[in-house]
């Protein structure tokens, strides 16, 4: 049973493991987080602070899959208290002061937790949390350091600040700018200047995001030491929040790690969509299963009637269809040489839009074979576009024009090199792809080591010498 806390620069390592001695201490969370930690179901997760701004933030539905595996997920102070506002009806846990103002509507805008901050491990703020300022007004105003009206004039006046530039000080730079007051008030400036230092001589008392951070520490230890154990929040939503996106996004941050990096689920259903031998047949197989809701070990005649009845069923049949129809998915030479029944079958190939759950056993041994030489090579290929990048500015991958990728899949499926689009879509879509272009793109981090090997394309400039 762990705990692990998303967190920089709210509170620092030191100060959360003083509170929690024996918790796994992470960055602030960002997209695939939740998937890449390594979760158990007993498992705790608490969410101070998270990236979003020049980062994925984390999604809504990576939390709600954590929840729904029976992990109870906590949020305070920051990005968790914004999230667990938006999640509360859902099951995920909310502390503190920010995550009730998020609630109730008071405040609702990101920028009010957002602050700059230093990289990892450092994470030092730069700025000041819009919701922090609020606080150190209400500080100053029970103090009487400002009245009411002025502490509505400064807060507005900090609002109007990009985060990133956020600060008591910036507050009073920008009315001494404008000659030291706004319209009707000279003594606005001196008055953000009291505030200013009142936050900083009582740092502690001053950021409420410290303190709902630290509320939400002493929170989740007594939960873990809690008799019985908080309830997992399984089942509470319907099963429509299972979405493709979702199951994307859990192959993308999945996988094994090896010294080059993350040789990601999706990164190997990619390398097997590109290079399989046989990835037609089990595309194939793993699609006409799928219509028929049968096991992909059934017989292929089998499946493939009954994938054309479910098929008729839903008005995909000769009958239903036009020329102009077929036609976009089995060009009209290719129709001459299949026959109607491998037309219509091809056709539910074609246009399926499955999103292949690669979590599941089955469909893994089916859709990803030979693990250990997806691993290998996989790794040799992010090792090689690592080495080529660091060489140059923009010697990267990114930068591999598409003309030269298209060449490469012609040839690499045995295409003429002078191919049209139309005929590598359904090349690309007969292995698994939507499109052509989303072959190539899957192509990138591959095409160097592929390159290298089989030089059947030319070597695109500034990228490989």
């Amino acid at each position: 049973m762990a705990i692990h806390v998303f967190a920089g620069p709210t509170l620092e390592a030191k100060e959360i493991l003083r509170e929690i001695d024996d918790c796994i201490v992470h960055p602030p969370i960002r997209h695939g987080d939740l998937f890449s930690c390594d979760l158990r179901a007993e498992d705790f997760v608490l969410i101070i602070d998270g990236l979003y701004h020049g980062h994925e933030p984390i999604r809504h539905k990576e939390i709600l899959h954590a929840m729904n595996n029976g992990t109870v997920v906590v949020g305070a102070a920051s990005m968790g208290a914004l999230r667990a506002a938006e999640l509360h009806s859902y099951g995920m846990r909310g502390v503190g002061r920010v995550f009730e103002m998020y609630r109730s509507g008071e405040i609702d805008a990101d920028d009010e937790v957002a602050v700059s901050h230093t990289e990892h491990p450092d994470g030092s703020a730069l700025s000041e949390a819009l919701v922090n300022m609020r606080h150190a007004l209400h500080l100053a105003g029970a103090e009487g350091l400002v009245d009411a009206a002025r502490a509505t004039a400064l807060l507005e006046v900090a609002r109007a600040l990009p985060y990133p530039r956020r600060s008591w000080r910036a507050v009073a730079r920008e009315l001494n700018a404008r000659g030291g007051s706004l319209p009707g008030d000279p003594g606005l400036a001196p008055a953000a200047e009291r505030v200013g230092r009142l936050a900083r001589e009582r740092p502690e008392e001053a950021s409420l995001k410290r303190q709902d951070a630290r509320e939400a520490l002493r929170h989740i230890r007594e939960l873990r030491g809690s008799r019985p154990r908080p309830a997992a929040t399984a089942g509470i939503w319907t099963d429509a929040w299972e979405t493709a996106y979702l199951h994307r996004w859990r192959n993308r941050f999945t996988g094994e790690r090896t010294a080059e990096g993350l040789v990601s689920v999706a990164a190997r259903f990619d390398h097997q969509r590109l290079f399989g031998a046989d990835q037609r047949t089990r595309w194939r197989t793993h699609v006409l299963a799928t219509v028929a809701a049968r096991p992909p070990s059934t017989p292929a005649r089998l499946l493939e009637d009954e994938a054309l009845r479910v098929a008729a069923e839903q008005g995909l049949d000769s009958g239903s269809l036009n020329s102009r129809q077929i036609h976009a998915w089995v060009p009209e030479r290719e129709r001459e040489a299949l026959g109607e029944r491998e037309t219509l079958l091809t056709l539910v190939i074609r246009s399926a839009r499955l999103t292949a759950d690669l979590q599941n056993p089955a469909t893994a041994r089916l859709l990803l074979p030979d693990p250990a030489v997806h691993h290998a090579e996989i790794a040799a290929s992010l090792a090689m576009n690592q080495a080529v990048a660091r060489s140059g500015y923009s010697r990267n991958t990114d930068q591999l024009k598409k003309a030269v990728l298209r060449l490469h899949l012609a040839h690499t499926w045995q295409l003429r090199p002078d191919c049209s689009t139309e005929v590598l879509d359904a090349a690309a879509r007969d292995r698994g792809f939507t499109s052509a272009h989303e072959a190539e793109e899957a192509l990138r981090p591959f095409f160097l080591r592929r390159h290298q090997e089989t030089p059947a394309t030319p070597a695109p400039k500034g990228v490989t010498s």
